[in-house]
Parts: structure tokens; sequence; C-alpha cells
């Protein structure tokens, strides 16, 4: 993804996880990625939580809605994973992007918004209609959240421009309030990208 969050385009890498700890909701961001469905959305934040990315449109909303990717049709969540849940590997929340064996909410893990965390991302009801309790969007951890968002399906990490995340967590968001949507004309999504390799 590359994201504007300076003058000149910034962008950071997401390597998803594996097709045997996530198959369906992989292959549904895949799918996102690969109908542009991400070009040009903004992004909202909840300071030393997560940055989401999310249609803050209807019109954006809709478009995927019309690609019948609005929604996921099997909740994959970190705790119906395969995978150990045991102490966190370190290398998840380090800036080394060595791979780990473990599905956790770690800082600069991606993962899809079901409405059913402890601490759902939103965003104000008067710029979205319903994106705020679907799974249209997607949010990278920033902190440790295991304990409020283990029931969302973590689709991959952050390996590459996790400097990008910070700066952008430290953008404050346009009417001021924690929460709120980032400025969209400063950080957005120019174009998603899937790069095999």
């Amino acid at each position: 993804a590359t994201a504007t969050a300076t003058a000149a385009p910034s962008f950071f890498v997401i390597e998803t996880a594996s097709l045997d700890q996530s198959p369906h909701s992989v292959h549904h961001f895949l799918e996102q990625v690969d109908a542009n469905l991400w070009d040009g959305l903004g992004f909202t934040t909840n300071p030393g939580h997560l940055l989401r990315a999310t249609p803050t449109t209807a019109a954006a909303e809709s478009a995927f809605a019309r690609a019948g990717l609005d929604r996921l049709l099997i909740n994959e969540s970190s705790t119906s994973s395969s995978q150990p849940r045991g102490k966190a590997d370190d290398r998840n929340s380090s800036d080394d992007p060595s791979p780990t064996t473990t599905l956790r909410h770690d800082p600069y893990t991606i993962a899809f918004p079901t409405g059913r965390s402890a601490l759902s991302p939103r965003v104000p009801t008067a710029t979205v209609t319903k994106s705020a309790s679907n799974e249209i969007g997607f949010y990278i951890n920033t902190a440790d959240n295991n304990d409020v968002h283990e029931s969302d399906p973590i689709i991959g990490r952050v390996v590459e421009g996790r400097d990008v995340i910070r700066q952008m967590m430290t953008v404050p968001a346009v009417d001021g309030s924690e929460g709120g949507l980032l400025p969209g004309d400063g950080i957005r999504i120019v174009s998603a990208e899937i790069v095999v390799g």
C-alpha cells in the first residue's frame, strides 16, 4: 500500500498471513486489493491503539458491496486459529520482520474488524453509514491489542515502512478528536498492489 503522510508519497509493505492460518480472510483482502477497492481511501485513528483504513463515503462503501467484498463469510478469529497462543514472539512486535508462527494482535499486525471486539474500531457515524461495525476496512494494530481484538481475524503484518505507520499516528484527526478521520488530502491510500516474491 502507498500512503501519503507527507508531501512525498510514502509506502508500507504488508506480508499476509499464510493461507493455512487465515485462508478466507487473506483471500478476501487480496481480492479487495486486486479490485482496486483500497485506492484513494483514507484512514481513521484511535491514538495509542490502532490506525484504520476505511471507506468514508457511501460511494466508496458501495463499491465494496458491488464487488461482493463488503463482508467476510467466515470469521477466522485469532482465537480460533490452529496456531499456538502462548507467549508473544518478540519478533512480532519489534521492528524485526522475521516470520512468526503465532497470530496475535501485536503492534504492526493487520486485521479485519468484526464488530465483536471489546474496543471495536469506530468511525464517527456522521462520516460512515455502516462500515464502523462490519468488515469493510482493515486496521493496523499500533499496540498490543490481544485482549480487545482477539475475535478479529489477522490477515498479515507490516514488514516494511513501520516508520510511516508511526508518522501517520502522530497526525491529529480532522476534527481534533481521538478516533477521528485523518486528513484525506494528506493521508490516504494512493494505490495498493499485490507483489509476489
